[in-house]
C-alpha cells in the first residue's frame, strides 16, 4: 500500500480555506433571513428623508412610498401586512402624517408599498419629524428573520427647512439680494424649483424676469412687496 503523504504547505492551504468558509458562511447567517415554511416580507431598504423646501408652497402634503417585499410564495388571495408605527416616532399619527391602511400584497404580486402621507405643518420650519415603521407578524405574512432588525424597520425623516443653495451668491449677491428663506421660497413658488438659473431654460435673465413680474404682479394685487421671514422687502434688483 502507498500511503500518500502532504506537504506543509497544502495542509496550511487547506486549513485556511475551511476559516474563510466558515467565517463566509457566519457573515451571510448574521444578515439573511433562515427560510422555513411560511412566508415573510421585510422593506425594501431602511431610510426615506423628504423636505418640502423644494415644493411650491401650496403643496401642504406629499405622499412617500416605502416598498416591501415578499421572501417566499406569490399568492392567489390578497394578503395584509401588519405595519405598526413604532414608539420611538416623534411624529404624531394624523396630525404630521397618516399610513393609508391597509397595507396588502395583492394576488400574485411579489412586493408592495405603504403609502406614508406627510403634512407639511409649521413646525417643520425649525424642526425635523421622524416616522419609525416595523413589520409585524400576521397570519399569512411573517416579519423576515433578519439579524438585529435590519429590513423589518424603517425611517421615514422629513421637514420644511429651506437651506441657502451653494449657488445663491453666484447669481444674486453681486446684485446686493441677500438670502433669506423667504426670498428662496418666492423663487421656488415662481420658478417651480429650487434649481440655479444655469439649468433653466432661457438661464438667468429669463429667470430674472420671471421673478421680478411675480414681484410687479403681487404688487398690484396687494398693495406692498411681499415680505421674507425678517420683515423685508422681496425684491430681484427692480
Amino acid at each position: 500500500m502507498r500511503i500518500k503523504l502532504y506537504r506543509p504547505l497544502q495542509i496550511v492551504t487547506y486549513v485556511v480555506f475551511m476559516a474563510v468558509s466558515s467565517s463566509v458562511f457566519v457573515s451571510c447567517e448574521k444578515e439573511y433571513v433562515r427560510y422555513e415554511s411560511d412566508d415573510y416580507v421585510k422593506f425594501a431598504g431602511d431610510t426615506s428623508f423628504y423636505t418640502f423646501y423644494t415644493k411650491p408652497s401650496n403643496i401642504i402634503e406629499d405622499t412617500v412610498k416605502v416598498r416591501i417585499d415578499l421572501i417566499g410564495k406569490v399568492s392567489s388571495e390578497d394578503r395584509a401586512i401588519n405595519l405598526v408605527v413604532d414608539d420611538s416616532t416623534n411624529a404624531v399619527e394624523g396630525v404630521d402624517f397618516k399610513i393609508q391602511r391597509p397595507v396588502v400584497l395583492k394576488e400574485g404580486a411579489a412586493s408592495t408599498t405603504a403609502n406614508v402621507i406627510l403634512y407639511r405643518t409649521g413646525q417643520l420650519k425649525t424642526q425635523t419629524r421622524t416616522i419609525w415603521l416595523s413589520i409585524k407578524d400576521d397570519t399569512s405574512l411573517k416579519r423576515a428573520q433578519y439579524k438585529d432588525d435590519i429590513y423589518t424597520t424603517y425611517k421615514v425623516a422629513f421637514s420644511d427647512q429651506l437651506k441657502k443653495p451653494s449657488w445663491w451668491d453666484l447669481y444674486f449677491t453681486p446684485m446686493n439680494i441677500l438670502y433669506s428663506s423667504g426670498k428662496m421660497q418666492f423663487y421656488i413658488d415662481v420658478i417651480g424649483t429650487d434649481l440655479q438659473p444655469l439649468y433653466i431654460p432661457g438661464d438667468f435673465p429669463y429667470v430674472l424676469f420671471r421673478l421680478k413680474t411675480a414681484v410687479l404682479e403681487y404688487r398690484a394685487q396687494n398693495g406692498d412687496y411681499p415680505r421674507d421671514e425678517n420683515g423685508d422687502r422681496i425684491s430681484w434688483g427692480d
